[in-house]
């Protein structure tokens, strides 16, 4: 025997004691030292087996489960994305159509698991593209046991579409669970949202007064909405929400526990569009509606948490807004109830951590107690750290732990805390797909936390970079949202610095510009309005110093002198 066929057939038997190796430990370990063990023996093989050799199915397989399962240990994307690589090649190499299947599944499972991850709706379309490729008589066996709903949503929707439209008052009895069904993939994919929101608006269209499918339909179009107007900032989106979870409210019973539900969701509602829209009688009527429900919830009921951990929220939003001390005290003692009535690594009590995080955190803002600053930073590590949660609530989890460390910055001039809040900062940033609307709250704190670095370095890559940030951010947030005054402040701070620094006379002008749009835009009675208020006084002033202009001198004084009347309010 020749030494290339003594290479091919050492090769080979590598191969097979590997695919067996491989198959013990897929079995039977999910333990991060032998998963790392078995990944370092098949790349081993691997890097020595000849070019032209045909690698056996089992090692694709096998392969693509122990990265996925590593990733599910680790949330390292580039587990995932070797698996994903494994699945595709497995797919497009092996000769059987059942090891094509089984691998076609895998690969499958990995784009929907980086979609969940990255929020990358491309990935999502690929997966429902290759679920096509399945033949029709194989079952779907996704790798880890999963429902292949996700990507077999259109299917839903092409099923209720024909039943319905074969006979629609007749179908409305049987297409409740499927109605429902719409609604429960966690998908933002613009295409089904639309196709399934328009099929339950026409189903509930033609629904007769008072039958069982309306309240379906009114439940199930309030989620699809306000999952659609989260990705993509519609405000019709939450307006047409809320009408629908109104009307839910009115067909319930008062003594019906749905109703305590839809009440739940309705202020939940109500709250995101005071936070869109500045307008304090939404917050009022949020608090009120929470409150009804809250009081209507039995204990121990699994609706009691989210119920606490939204009024808190609620409680906690309002003394912000008002700086009353009233309602910061109570938001603290519900999240505390609601994080100890929750079990360890329960989604709500993660929600609930990070509710009592800022509320404590206000509390530190409000008094300056260094143990609720701390208390805070271990609180959003806790959250952080498990593995329940999508990539929107982690990037806003991560951001706010982020902000924590900068204010300890701030606090302790140690800028190991500065370096580590900007960190967490470009994750939660990059954690965003970058048309989603959460992504300019966490553009805004990276800016931020850039302009402390530059103060304290004086690096003026960082203060270029922030202000690139603070125009993004600017440009990316709506003009009737609550937000952009705040954004509008920080650009003009971050221009203001470049300012002192080069004295170029079109920052100062930028600058001027953002302060008075911030003015305009703030409620009259909101608190931050004087930060806007003092902040036009300070660019006027250095304009009148630079031009000698006395009008700016006059505005100056009025800016500044409205900003102390505000604040003693």
């Amino acid at each position: 025997m020749d030494s290339e066929s003594d290479q091919h057939l050492a090769s080979a038997e590598s191969i097979e004691i590997f695919a067996s190796l491989t198959d013990i430990i897929s079995q039977t370990s999910d333990d991060i030292e032998s998963l790392n063990i078995a990944i370092h023996i098949a790349e081993d093989v691997l890097a020595e087996a000849p070019s032209d050799l045909c690698i056996p199915a089992s090692v694709f397989k096998n392969l693509t489960v122990l990265f996925h399962r590593r990733y599910q240990q680790t949330q390292d994307l580039d587990d995932l994305q070797a698996a994903i690589t494994w699945a595709e090649q497995g797919a497009a190499e092996t000769p059987r159509e059942i090891d094509q299947v089984v691998c076609l599944s895998n690969l499958i499972s990995g784009l929907v698991s980086r979609y969940e991850q990255t929020g990358e709706l491309e990935d999502l379309r690929e997966a429902t593209v290759r679920v096509d490729e399945i033949p029709d008589d194989h079952d779907l066996p996704l790798y880890p046991n999963r429902t292949p709903d996700i990507v077999n949503i259109f299917n839903t929707i092409e099923r209720l579409d024909m039943v319905y439209n074969a006979s629609p008052l007749a179908s409305l009895d049987s297409i409740s669970d499927t109605i429902s069904d719409l609604a429960s993939p966690d998908s933002d994919d613009p295409d089904y949202l639309d196709n399934a929101i328009l099929l339950a608006e026409n189903v509930l269209a033609t629904a007769p007064e008072g039958h069982a499918i309306q309240a379906v339909c009114f439940d199930n179009l309030d989620k699809m909405l306000t999952k659609r107007y989260y990705r993509f900032g519609n405000l019709d989106d939450l307006q047409k929400a809320i009408t629908f979870l109104e009307l839910a409210v009115a067909a319930t019973p008062p003594n019906d526990l749905d109703r305590a539900g839809a009440l739940i969701n309705l202020s939940t509602r109500l709250s995101e569009r005071f936070h869109r829209t500045g307008d304090l009688d939404e917050l009022q009527l949020a608090i009120l509606q929470t409150e009804g429900a809250l009081a209507t919830i039995p204990l121990n009921h699994p609706n009691q948490p989210t119920a606490m951990i939204n009024l808190a929220n609620m409680l906690s939003q309002r003394f912000q807004r008002t700086g009353d001390l009233n309602d910061l005290q109570p938001a603290i003692l519900l999240a505390e109830k609601a994080v100890a009535v929750c079990p360890l690594d329960h989604p709500t009590r993660i929600l609930g951590m990070n509710c009592l995080s800022i509320t404590l955190w206000y509390r530190f803002k409000h008094k300056g107690y260094l143990y609720d600053l701390e208390r805070v930073t271990l609180l959003a590590e806790d959250a952080i750290a498990a593995r329940s949660l999508d990539y929107r609530i982690r990037a806003t989890i991560t951001n706010n732990l982020s902000t924590m460390l900068s204010e300890r910055f701030v606090r302790t001039s140690e800028i190991d805390n500065l370096q580590q809040a900007i960190r967490l900062s470009e994750q939660a940033v990059t954690a965003f797909p970058i048309d989603h609307p959460g992504r300019a709250a966490t553009l805004s704190s990276l800016s931020i936390k850039l302009g402390y670095r530059f103060e304290r370095t004086g690096d003026l890559d960082d203060l270029q970079r922030a202000i690139l940030l603070a125009e993004e951010t600017v440009a990316k947030t709506p003009i009737d949202h609550g937000d952009r005054a705040g954004h509008l402040i920080n650009l003009c701070a971050m221009l203001t610095l470049r300012f002192q620094r080069t004295r170029a006379p079109n920052d100062l002008q930028l600058a001027i510009i953002q302060a008075e749009e911030a003015t305009a835009v703030f409620p009259l009675d909101h608190p931050d309005r004087a930060i806007a208020l003092n902040s036009l006084g300070t660019v006027l002033s250095n304009r009148e110093e630079r031009a000698n202009t006395p009008h700016d001198r006059q505005k100056s004084w009025q800016s500044r002198n409205s900003a102390l009347s505000q604040q003693q309010r």
